[in-house]
């Protein structure tokens, strides 16, 4: 996870240079404590100049060829996303009850439904303030604050959600695998997914296509506990084998403004 914190910073310091902390620590939804040790390991490597809460792109020590391909990666990931978390807005209707997940996909869907008369529930402090600011109603979950990613978890989180029945559960993975199903990096985070996914109506993955024949260390369920399954590029052909004989729908979100659907 350090390296692709990294990359992103080195992005964002490529494009503007110094940054504040605290603006490094909202862009990446992580705590500004978590940034200050990515800062500090990236100060050993030479990658980066430290100075009154700023960071500032050492660029004598990065090789121009590094700097490209991590801003190559960034700008295809965030792009990715936000058109998979457009291609789920249109899913939402006013009146819809939402669980949302962690993750950056997961929050940039929230920028999107915030406005709309829906009631969502979270885990993700991100997430929650995120769609506080539009006329949603926002209901958060008690629970252990895991300060990496500022997601509430443990016994508490799951019993918040233990008497909901909700529309839509909209979930991410960490890593997306046919013999593995779904995987998280920690398993309070597996575990959570788990209670979330049997409080709704309709499953729905959010998962890049980085994402797709990845494994982590916890299996937070198999595949076919999916509805739908949104990404930014077609699955390998193994992957839309499952979904099709599982009848599992597929939307691939290939621009802003079209996304193909497979499947029901």
């Amino acid at each position: 996870m350090y390296a692709k914190r990294r990359d992103d910073i080195l992005a964002m310091l490529k494009e503007t240079s110094p940054r504040s902390v605290k603006e490094i620590a909202e862009s990446l939804l992580v705590s500004e404590m978590t940034v200050r040790r990515d800062l500090t390991q990236m100060e050993r490597e030479g990658l980066v100049k430290r100075s009154f809460g700023t960071a500032s792109l050492t660029a004598k020590d990065v090789k121009p060829e590094f700097l490209q391909a991590v801003m190559q990666r960034a700008s295809m990931a965030s792009e990715g996303k936000r058109r998979i978390a457009a291609a789920a807005a249109v899913l939402v209707r006013d009146g819809d009850t939402l669980i949302l997940d962690v993750g950056t996909t997961v929050y940039e869907l929230a920028k999107l439904v915030q406005n709309k008369s829906v009631t969502i529930h979270t885990s993700s402090i991100p997430t929650a303030l995120c769609a506080n600011g539009g006329t949603a109603e926002v209901r958060v979950s008690g629970g252990r604050m895991e300060r990496t990613y500022e997601v509430l978890n443990g016994p508490a989180a799951e019993s918040f959600y233990r008497n909901l029945y909700c529309d839509f559960v909209f979930i991410s993975a960490a890593a997306v695998s046919l013999d593995h199903g779904l995987t998280a990096y920690t398993e309070d985070d597996a575990a959570l997914k788990r209670m979330m996914l049997s409080r709704g109506k309709t499953c729905v993955l959010l998962a890049d296509s980085g994402k797709f024949g990845a494994v982590q260390q916890y299996r937070a369920c198999g595949l076919e506990r999916m509805n739908i399954v949104i990404t930014d590029a077609p699955p390998a052909e193994e992957y839309m084998d499952f979904f099709a004989h599982r009848g599992i729908r597929v939307i691939v979100a290939e621009s802003s403004k079209e996304s193909r659907a497979f499947g029901m």
